[in-house]
């Protein structure tokens, strides 16, 4: 059941964004960046991103009711912005960011790069579900539709996450843990899980 899995268009961006930002609210590494107001930062992040980066790939998925996404990066491209990328996206994030602040989002995400397999692999950035639509099988269904296409082309998966239960659950679908790493100035705790491919697209009962 894909349960309306279909690639992310301009006109998701709004709903998508704020369901993003609903499903990161109060992950260990989105609080330790945003802080206090992360909700409204974090919805005004994910839209920016959406818009500029995400979406003119063509690698955001969501359903048709738009509860969630999974963000793919594909092979060869790691999770740093490129350099015109990120001067479109200045704007919305200095609204929100001080300088020091951003200084230290940018070294954030590039400890989450350098943590990257040196094979060539297919890398899950975001996968987030609303919490009201939460265990409703949304989120196992964006992440097997991405798994599938890594799999027709026999291409690894790599994902990290800063949230403990996540690991158990990324375990699931065929992930294992490759390397573990903390952030840069006080930030969380991180697991790097890679997946190899398959010929047969797991399925996990959570």
């Amino acid at each position: 059941m894909n349960m309306g899995v279909r690639p992310l268009v301009a006109s998701d961006v709004d709903a998508v964004g704020l369901a993003l930002a609903r499903s990161f609210e109060r992950d260990p590494f989105f609080s330790w960046l945003y802080g206090e107001g992360a909700l409204r930062r974090l919805n005004r992040s994910f839209r920016a991103q959406l818009r500029v980066q995400f979406v003119p790939r063509g690698l955001a998925y969501t359903t048709d009711a738009r509860q969630g996404a999974a963000i793919w990066s594909a092979p060869g491209r790691g999770v740093l912005p490129t350099f015109w990328e990120s001067v479109r996206m200045a704007p919305a994030h200095l609204h929100f960011l001080p300088p020091a602040q951003m200084r230290r989002a940018l070294r954030a995400f590039a400890a989450m790069d350098s943590h990257h397999p040196d094979e060539p692999h297919v890398h899950l950035s975001l996968l987030g579900v609303d919490p009201r639509y939460q265990r409703t099988g949304i989120g196992r269904a964006l992440l097997n539709e991405g798994l599938s296409r890594a799999n027709a082309v026999s291409m690894p998966v790599y994902l990290d996450t800063a949230n403990p239960d996540n690991v158990p659950y990324y375990e699931g679908f065929g992930f294992r843990i490759v390397c573990e790493f903390d952030f840069p100035s006080g930030g969380p705790h991180s697991w790097g899980m890679l997946r190899r491919a398959s010929v047969e697209d797991p399925r996990s009962p959570s």
